[in-house]
């Protein structure tokens, strides 16, 4: 797993008041309770975690967990 995947499944988690274990990474963010307002909040950590500049859009064009993370690993690579 990466750490891309593991620092998003904890922020949701941590978002949502959940476990991480209890977080499907496939499951669609909108399904899990994830609005625009979290998407900012979480794009915003994970651009200060990895120094990287992230696209809103793409929170929605990669609408889970893992697809999400796959793209910003290619981003960060």
């Amino acid at each position: 797993m990466s750490e891309v995947r593991e620092f998003i499944r904890s922020k949701v988690a941590e978002t949502l008041s959940v476990r991480s274990e209890d977080i499907n990474p496939d499951e669609e963010f909108m399904s899990i309770g994830l609005d625009s307002m979290h998407a900012i909040f979480l794009i915003d950590e994970i651009e200060k975690k990895f120094g990287i500049e992230i696209n809103p859009h793409s929170f929605w064009e990669h609408p889970t967990i893992n697809s999400f993370a796959a793209n910003l690993d290619k981003q960060i690579s």
